[in-house]
């Protein structure tokens, strides 16, 4: 929990990746249960874990969860003994797959089955291109980091590269696990070797393989063939799997010294505890001390590469030198036990301490909280329904949310595709990106398009004035920070004649009076002298219905992107209500 596969996670501000990686090693524990306890009922509980990762709000996290936990159900299948048969073993295996997963299928709906419905609808629909897929593979150089966690540098401040190719997001491609347990896991595999310990060796090499992405054959032939994971990015978000496993591994390595298990003399007490092992460590351990005083005195080393050679001296030391002594046969042999297991759980609190602590800051509340000073701005209006269009990413959806704003920027990896096209024809001229990408900060040269978005602020770094644009107005600048008005924008609900349907910029506007906006619900009312249409600012989705004074209407595309109904002379209080279709089918 302290290594940087997790620890960084808090960092980034990813806790909807915690939410779904903090349930995994229970869904694990209710499999193994299910052999221990001969009791297929531990797959509801493997279930109900299940969907508790899928329902934490991130499906990728949720979905490498499961699929490693039915390699590690189909490991334990072939090597359990108490199912002599094949036919006991594919029984066991069928119930337990069908039972949890099932389970899960059912309780994570409302969260799968939507965020499928619009995965189908998003730039991802059909699969992305694997170059895209494979962003952040985990580059064969990066596998340092888990000696040097600071090799490519960190987002706390430069630091000189050991590699030309310094490479981005620390918190996807470090998975530093402290140095003591790089030892415990030598000792594990070689001397604790039991059928989980290779289980999970191998659950902790696939999971590396998968995050080497790109550089790997295996993520290649898993976004070709397995259906869903052409959508996915990321390969290095398997690395939690990997550190999962590995922490095991080292938790067995601390079994073999302190429960060694009966090997003859490859027991890992009497190699470790062996004179001749015993002095050669002391000689390492003495000639490695050596070194990095004179490292640190001649100041050859920067301080981040030196904490993890100074760690990888106390632990070779404290394993191969101090246990000897505190494992060797006498009638304190308890209490010594004792202290060598708060040696060597102190030397690894403190390393990812060391590691750790940098990257958690603590901060007052009403700093944490506190608003960008262009919100009492914005927030002088006195119809609560507009949209604001942020350049600089000062004004995230946090904020919004907590000033009850609305935004129309999304989230760059994902979004849907009509809403893209759309919003693209506002930058026509310098707009550039590929289908998937989405540059939502290009310069705006088709205010109409922000207009029918209902954008009456833009909050930008640069000048428009200076572009010679018309229809704005600056109302906010200091430090660097402009705040511009459109002097007209679009309401969020409007009436417009049936003639005008079809143009592009509408003339004869009558704004509709919104009796409750939700994000499931709106009601609006209105009252119409001849044949209009209805036009809401929101985006055409499947699974919204309408009802003009309880009577079911048709919604129709206006513009190609927005929502609209047509109604007849008279007075209309049209509610528009959110299923997700896909539920429905």
């Amino acid at each position: 929990m302290f290594s940087g596969t997790i620890l960084l996670r808090i960092y980034a501000g990813h806790l909807s990746n915690l939410d779904a990686i903090v349930w995994f090693p229970l869904v694990l524990i209710f499999y193994e249960r299910s052999f221990s306890h001969n009791r297929y009922i531990n797959g509801a509980g493997a279930g109900i874990s299940l969907a508790l990762m899928f329902l934490s709000g991130n499906l990728q996290f949720a979905l490498y969860g499961a699929c490693s936990a039915v390699v590690y159900l189909i490991g334990r299948i072939m090597m359990e003994k108490t199912l002599p048969t094949r036919w006991e073993k594919c029984r066991h295996f069928l119930v337990m797959l069908l039972v949890s997963l099932g389970i899960c299928v059912i309780l994570s709906a409302v969260q799968t089955l939507p965020a499928w419905e619009f995965s189908q609808l998003s730039n991802r629909g059909g699969g992305v291109s694997f170059d895209f897929s494979s962003e952040y593979s985990l580059p064969p150089s990066n596998l340092i980091t888990i000696l040097v966690p600071d090799a490519f540098g960190n987002p706390l401040g430069p630091i000189p590269p050991v590699s030309p190719f310094p490479m981005v997001s620390y918190w996807e491609l470090c998975f530093y696990i402290g140095i003591l347990p790089l030892f415990l896991i030598i000792l594990g595999v070689l001397y604790n070797r039991t059928r989980w310990s290779y289980l999970f060796l191998a659950i902790a090499v696939l999971a590396l393989l998968f995050s080497l992405g790109r550089f790997f054959p295996l993520y290649g032939l898993i976004y070709h063939y397995v259906p869903g994971f052409s959508q996915l990015r990321i390969p290095a978000s398997m690395l939690f799997v990997c550190t999962f496993s590995l922490a095991l591994l080292a938790g067995f390595g601390f079994d073999a010294i302190f429960e060694p298990a009966e090997s003859g003399n490859k027991r890992c007490e009497a190699v470790i505890c062996s004179p001749g092992v015993h002095l050669a460590s002391v000689c390492i351990a003495a000639a490695g001390g050596i070194l990095i005083a004179v490292l640190f005195l001649e100041n050859m080393i920067s301080p981040p590469y030196l904490m993890p050679v100074i760690f990888v001296w106390i632990a070779f030391t404290a394993v191969f030198c101090f246990a000897p002594l505190f494992l060797k046969k006498g009638e304190a042999v308890v209490l010594r036990r004792k202290l060598l297991m708060i040696m060597l759980i102190s030397i690894l609190i403190a390393d990812l301490f060391v590691f750790g602590i940098r990257f958690i800051d603590t901060k007052s509340p009403a700093e944490v909280y506190k608003n960008p000073g262009f919100i009492p701005v914005i927030k002088n209006e006195t119809d609560p329904y507009f949209r604001i269009y942020d350049e600089t990413g000062l004004l995230n959806q946090d904020i919004a949310y907590r000033n009850n704003l609305y935004l129309i920027n999304g989230y760059d990896p994902t979004w849907l595709k009509e809403y893209r096209t759309f919003f693209i024809q506002s930058q026509p001229g310098l707009y550039n990106a590929g289908p998937e990408s989405w540059n939502q900060g290009a310069l705006i040269e088709n205010f109409d398009i922000l207009r029918l978005l209902n954008v009456r602020y833009i909050v930008t770094n640069r000048h428009y004035d200076n572009y010679g644009i018309t229809g704005l107005q600056c109302v906010y600048d200091y430090d660097s920070v402009l705040v511009y008005r459109l002097n007209f924008t679009y309401p969020r609900a409007y009436m417009i004649p049936e003639s005008e349907f079809e143009n592009k910029t509408p003339i004869s506007v009558k704004p509709a009076d919104i009796e409750k906006y939700s994000p499931n619900t709106i009601i609006v009312n209105v009252t119409t002298s001849a044949p209009e249409y209805l036009i809401l600012s929101e985006v055409y989705y499947p699974g919204w219905t309408a009802r003009d004074n309880a009577e079911p209407k048709e919604i129709v595309r206006y513009q190609g992107i927005f929502r609209a109904i047509y109604l007849n002379p008279g007075p209309h209080r049209v509610t528009f209500t959110y299923f997700p279709e896909i539920l429905t089918l």
